[in-house]
Formats: C-alpha cells, structure tokens, sequence
C-alpha cells in the first residue's frame, strides 16, 4: 500500500464474505488432514510388513550362515578322525601301538580343531584306551553308549553322531562324532571317536546378534534340543528335551528342510519370527528366532513419531487457516510495519560506519545538491549536515573539483554506470589522507556516493612495502646460502651473494637463469640418480608446503659438494615460486662415511670370529668322540681286571671327556644366535613360553614343581626358536637349582610398556651371593660345585647373547644364599627397524 493513499471496502458485504471464505477455508483443511492420514496409515503398514520382510531375510541368512559354521566343523573333525584312524591302523599293521606315538598324534590333530573337546580311542570292549585325558588304568567303559553299539553292530554306519550326552572323563555336555574300527579279518575292534562341546557350540551361538530376546538353537533328527543360546532355566528348553514348536514339527515331517513361520514359543510365551534349516546330510537342524516385539520397534517408534507429525501438521494447519482467517487484521498492522521499516531504514542510514551522502539534480540541472549526509559523513568531513544539506556540492566541498570527485558524480548521474573512485585529498600541500569512494545512481536520479576513510590502511600498506625491503636486505646480507626458483619456468630468478659463493660461480649473474640440473652432481652421494632426487622434492614442497633433504652438488671446477635443503613454497601476488636455504654439509658426510666404515669392518671381523668358533667348536667334537670311543673300549675290554684306583681314573677320564663334549657343544649353540637360528618376524610372545614349557613337562612332572604365568604377553618381532630357548634355560635353571627334597616354585611374570617387554623368572631356590652375581653371565662360569649340580656354565652366557641380540638387556637379582632368585630381561617392542643380521 502506498503510504497516503486510503483504503476504501463495503463493510456490510465483509462478514459474509470472510464467512464463507471461512468454510471453504476450513472444508480445505479437514480433506487435507484426512488424506494426510490415510497415506500415514499406509506408510505405517507398509514399514510394519519391511521390518517383518527384514527380520525373515535376516533369519534365513543367519541359519544359512550356521550351516556353513557348522558343516565345516563336522567336516573338519571327520577329517581329524578319519586321520587318527589312518595312524592306528598303521601302527597296528607294523606289528605294535606306540601308545605314546599315537597319544602324541591324537593330541596335535586335536589342536587343529579349536572345538573338539577331546579326541579318543576305545578297544573292542568299549573301554577308553588312547586319546586326550585319557588314563588306561581307569577302565573307563563306553560299551553301553548308543553311538558304540550301532559302529559295533553295522559295519556299514560310516560317521555316526551321539545324542547330547556327559562326558565320563571331564563331565562336560558334548556331542560325539565317531568311526568304526575293523580288524584284520573285519571283526569290529572299536571307535575312534571326537567330542565336541556344546559350551563351543553355545559360544559360536552367542557371536550372532539376535537381540535380547531372541534365540539360536540346533535340534536333532527328533528335533530334541542339543543345544541353546541363550540358555533357559525352562525344563521345555534344557538339552534333550523334545518340546518343539508345533509348526518348525510340522513342516519337518512334510519334509521340508528349510522353512520360516511366525510362532509363540509355548516355554516363555514370546513371538518369535524363526527360520530353521536342516545342516547338509547330518541328522541336525539349526533354528534362528527374532522377538517380533524388538525387530518391530523401529517400526513402532516410526509409527509414534508419524503420528506425532499428523498429530503436528493437523495443528499447524488448523492454526493456518485461523491464522488466514484474521489477515484482515494484518493488512492495519502492515501499514505499521511500513512505517516502522521506512524508521529502521533511516536508523541504519544514519548508523552506518561508511560515510553517505545522497545528492539530486539542481534544478537547471547543472549542478548537484546534497540532499542526505549521515552521521558518519559528519565525522569524516568534520562538518554539520545543517551547514551542507540542501547546497551544492561545489559550495559546500569546493576542493571536490580539484580531486576529480566532482566528474565522477556527474558521469554518473548522466550514464547510471557505478563507479569506484579511490581519492587522497592534500592539506598544506601535504597528502594528509586517503578515501575510497563507491558512487551510484538510484532509480530516482539521486546519486549516492558511498565512501570510507582508508588513511589507516594506506598506511599500514606502505608499512608493509618497509617491512618487504627490510626483508629484503635480510636476504641480500644473510650468510645462509638462499636462492628463489620460480615454479613456472623451473630456473633461478633470485639469489644473494652467499648462495655465489657456495656455488663457486663469479657472480650473482651467472647463478640466475640456471637450473636445479644444472649445479647437480650426475649422482646423490647414495647412488641415486640426482635430478630426479631433486625433482620428487619440488614437487613435495608444491604440494606441502616445504620440504628437507640432503643434494649432491657439482662447482665450476669439477669439485662435488653436498648440501642440507630446507625448500619452503612461498607466494607473491599470484606467483608461486620455491626458496632454498643451502648449508654445506660436505664435511658431515665424509665423517659420515669413514664411521659406516669402521662398522662394517667391525661387523665383518665380528663374523669372521663367529665363524672361527663354530668351526673350531665342531672340529674339535671330533677327537674328543674318538677319545671317548675308545676308553669305553678299553673300559669294556679291561672290565674285572682294575682296581678301584684304576677304575676310578678310568672313569674321571671318560666323565672329562663327557664335560668337554658338552661344553663344545653350549659353544656351538653360542656361536649359532643370530647365525643359524630362525629370522626375526613378529609373534605372539607367550607362544616361545609354551613351547619351552611343554619341553620342560618331563622335568617339571618328575620334580613335582609349580609353574605360574601371568602378566600382559604382548606381540614381539623376535627369532622363535632363540626365544624358545632363552625361556627353557632360565625356567629349567629355576627347576634345578633348589635344595633336595624342595618343591621347586617358579614363577614367570611379563609386562609391557608403551616401549619395552620386561619377563622376571623368579624361583625360591638356593639363592644367589650377591657378590657373584656379577660372574653369572660369563663364559662357562660356575658359582655352586659340579659334584652338587651339574651343568656347563654356559647356559646363563646364552641367555645374554639371546637377549642382546635382540638389543635387549639381562640382570640377576638375589637376596643371598637360599633367599631365591629372579632372572630379568627386557626387549625392546619396536625392533622391526633394528638391523637383524646384528
């Protein structure tokens, strides 16, 4: 509405008209809602049947996803039966069991199945007689299991499985796959049989999501439940029992071997969507079930929250039309709005931080009046709008004539073309500031001009300009070598005098223009190819910014120099272009380079030695087996014709030759660390203790001893066997040297930091002198008599060399004699950068 100008309506035809825009209005909004409504009810239904599509998809994938699971266990522990009968039948056709041979073979097949609780034979008579944890004194009898009876009753029962059923060894639920063995002459001569444990069965179980009330089970042929995750304390849902859902009975004995359905679980009276599928040819089915009530959640909050947005749009769009009803009553309140905004524009004009003046065409149209001068105008020109508003520009300003201000406003207010006009205005003859003019003609043919005082920044610019020439001489005047290469043309446009002296060239003319190949050497001091080593790191610096590296450099006169790069990227303007800081580090590298020498002839000489103890080591074996040999001869030939002084001699010669074999040998293990053991890679660490443990079992059995492992076992990058054997000689060092009669208490501690592996191997054994400590790890040094524990003294010298190759550390710690005493080492965790041939 345009301010002034009155509103004119026929007041009585009013309220019939708002009346029945009322009720078409209002009739609008209610066909709205209702269709809003509908297609929510539709929406509603349609994400109620894609969660329950989902939630069947999700269950049919996860029994397939079982089968699988399954199918490889059964497969792998046939597998594994098939090849321990493979092994007893070969042994019984070479004339005899080696029980420990074949307990041995069991075992190791029975590692590579990590579900199979125990891998086992029975004669005959059904009575347990290899296998794991299996005692033949015992007599454990399995003639009355159902699975022996049929292998023995049908020779042609191939693999045959168990009910659920406890162990009679560790009395543990499991299910039993198992093989007939036949005799010679085909009579049955037992089983080999797996057991496999429904506590693995029911951890596999447990990995699958199924929610906090859904279920994963695997029933039999019978569909009894072998097992159940998660479990229930319902008797319907224990193992073995027979209670089934009617429906999974039902499409079973259809003979479908795949199905889903919607049922109530009688047991817990939960709805469940379930899938069941019948595992490959095996007398089993695997059954996955999703509470309805939380796969449909999603649905129901989506459900609530479109409700709640019905519920919100109906309200808003019930407030709209009242809202449109009453616009009349707004056409008032827009006048004043008008008005307020026409106030608010002022206050904005007068409140601006850019100075404004609005000028008019004089009337003869040759001059131009001031019509507006805002606040911020009055302070830049230092004047009063009532002493210039409603002047000509001329009079009011006359010096705008001489700035040339007063023909752009006149070019503008004839062409209607903005223009900006930056102007420094004198005082004094002085230039004493500067302003930055924006000028521009309204729709009126008012021109406005629009303009701030830039003095402050102007000057800051030329502080700047100062600064760049104070940088400037910086560069000329430094002693650091510095050069500036421009990116686009690849060649050297700045250089200051130090960079011509380091490069030996006559001067700063003959340094520009050039090029990085140019001054580079044909080689990098490590054989690389130069100028694509400089290459690679412009392009670096392009990319981040800067770069380091060490360049191979070529003089004038043929000499080869090598400089430390620091490149940084840099702009100017819109140009790119890359500055070198130079510093000579030819001395550096020569020092560098005599130091790589010595230690490689270190490192050589070192082999060279090592080599020379192995094969003194192993060629002196040799007549020490022959002196050996040959006074168990004259032993054997003089046997009953000595006397106890003579047999006595004959016998510390032979016990001599005995020690020395064994002391070459612990040589030949010294000079073999590092040299013919296994190469280092990464490990778990506790695998080496396990290993040296189970090779230490015979000792450890005989002597009664205790064990105990604990602590953090972190990944190592170590040689195996080397940290096998490090492990063996200071745990068998902790079983050995204790009291008669004492129960050796050894106990093996590892913990890691952030850098380091530390292992204490600490027993309660006879105890360390703390004066000796210091002998412990030298080369065949003994501190307790040979006739009270034997040994070479070598064993502890091994530990070291172990550990220091490793580049680690080793220590002894004792309270003194028949207080104990611990072994520590530590291992650096980040070795994979070390040498490893050190």
């Amino acid at each position: 509405m345009i301010a002034g100008m009155p509103i004119h309506c026929n007041s009585a035809a009013e309220p019939k008209w708002t009346a029945r825009f009322s009720v078409r209005l209002m009739l609008g909004v209610v066909l709205l809602n209702l269709l809003v409504i509908l297609l929510a009810g539709l929406s509603i239904r349609q994400n109620y049947q894609t969660h329950q599509e989902a939630a069947e998809i999700t269950t049919q994938n996860l029994t397939r996803l079982l089968e699988n699971d399954l199918v490889g266990i059964v497969h792998t522990d046939n597998v594994i039966i098939a090849s321990v009968l493979d092994e007893y039948l070969r042994q019984r056709a070479a004339g005899k069991i080696d029980a420990r041979v074949l307990n041995g073979y069991i075992e190791r097949a029975r590692q590579r199945a990590p579900g199979m609780d125990a891998l086992r034979v029975t004669d005959a008579s059904g009575l347990l007689v290899y296998g794991s944890g299996v005692d033949p004194a015992a007599r454990i009898s399995l003639a009355d299991r159902p699975h022996f009876i049929r292998l023995r009753d049908d020779p042609q029962a191939g693999l045959v499985f168990s009910k659920p059923q406890i162990s009679r060894v560790n009395n543990k639920w499991v299910i039993v796959l198992a093989r007939r063995i036949d005799q010679a002459d085909g009579s049955f001569g037992g089983m080999v049989f797996a057991a496999i444990s429904l506590e693995h069965l029911s951890g596999i179980f447990s990995a699958i999501d199924v929610g906090k009330r859904g279920v994963v089970a695997l029933r039999d042929a019978e569909l009894a439940m072998v097992v159940r995750y998660p479990q229930s304390a319902s008797p319907a849902l224990a193992t073995g029992s027979r209670t089934a859902a009617p429906e999974l009975r039902r499409r079973v004995a259809g003979g479908e071997t795949a199905g889903t359905y919607l049922t109530v679980q009688l047991a817990d009276q939960i709805e469940r969507t379930v899938s069941f599928r019948k595992i490959a040819d095996y007398p089993f089915y695997v059954v996955v079930g999703l509470a309805r009530d939380e796969y449909q959640a999603g649905s129901y909050r989506d459900a609530v929250k479109l409700a709640a947005l019905v519920l919100f749009f109906a309200v808003v769009t019930l407030l709209a039309a009242w809202a449109i009803n009453l616009a009349w009553t707004r056409q008032q309140r827009l006048r004043l709005s008008l008005q307020e905004s026409q106030s608010r524009l002022t206050e904005l004009f007068e409140n601006m931080g850019s100075g404004v003046v609005v000028y008019r065409p004089a009337a003869d149209g040759k001059g131009l009046i001031i019509d507006a001068f805002n606040r911020a105008a009055e302070h830049i020109e230092q004047v009063r709008r009532e002493d210039v508003v409603g002047k000509d520009v001329l009079e009011a300003f006359p010096a705008v004539a001489d700035f040339g201000l007063l023909d752009v406003l006149r070019r503008v207010a004839q062409s209607g073309t903005a223009e900006r006009f930056p102007v420094s205005f004198y005082h004094d003859s002085r230039v004493a500031g500067w302003r930055d003019n924006y000028v521009y003609r309204l729709p009126g043919g008012e021109v406005v001009a629009i303009y701030d005082d830039v003095t402050e920044r102007k000057q800051m610019e030329e502080a700047l300009r100062q600064s760049e020439a104070y940088n400037k001489l910086l560069f000329a005047d430094s002693r650091v070598p510095m050069v500036v290469i421009d990116t686009a043309t690849g060649r050297y446009v700045d250089c200051n005098q130090a960079a011509v002296e380091v490069y030996g060239l006559p001067g700063k003319e003959a340094v520009l223009g050039l090029t990085p190949a140019d001054v580079s050497a044909a080689t990098q001091y490590d054989g690389s190819d130069s100028g694509e080593a400089v290459r690679s790191k412009l392009e670096q610096a392009m990319t981040h910014g800067s770069a380091v590296f060490e360049w191979s450099h070529r003089r004038p006169s043929g000499e080869l120099w090598d400089a430390r790069v620091h490149l940084m990227r840099i702009r100017m303007g819109t140009h790119v272009f890359l500055l070198f800081n130079l510093q000579d580090i030819t001395a550096e590298k020569q020092a560098g380079d005599e130091l790589r020498s010595k230690t490689e002839a270190l490192q050589r000489s070192n082999a060279d030695l090592e080599r020379f103890a192995y094969s003194v080591s192993h060629d002196m074996r040799q007549p020490l087996r022959a002196i050996s040999g040959h006074l168990q001869l004259l032993q054997l030939s003089l046997d009953g014709k000595l006397d106890d002084d003579e047999r006595a001699n004959l016998e510390f010669a032979l016990d001599g030759s005995r020690r020395m074999d064994s002391m070459i040998v612990s040589l030949l293990d010294y000079s073999r660390v590092g040299r013919k053991t296994e190469s280092k890679k990464w490990m778990a660490s506790k695998e080496s203790l396990d290993e040296a443990l189970e090779f230490l079992e015979p000792a450890i059995l005989q002597a009664g001893a205790e064990v105990a492992v604990s602590g953090e076992w972190p990944r190592v990058f170590a040689s195996r066997d080397e940290l096998t054997r490090l492990f063996q000689n200071l745990v068998g060092n902790a079983l050995h040297y204790h009291e008669p009669g004492q129960v050796p208490r050894v106990e093996v501690v590892s913990e890691a930091t952030a850098h380091n592996w530390r292992v204490s191997v600490r027993d309660h054994g006879i105890g360390i002198n703390p004066q000796h400590i210091d002998r412990l790890f030298q080369f065949f040094s003994r501190l307790q008599a040979r006739s009270r524990f034997e040994g070479t003294g070598m064993g502890l010298a091994l530990c070291r060399r172990i550990v220091e190759h490793h580049h680690g550390r080793i220590w002894a710690e004792s309270a003194g004699e028949g207080q104990g005493s611990a072994f520590i080492f530590e291992l650096p965790l980040n070795q994979e950068s070390s040498n490893d041939s050190a």
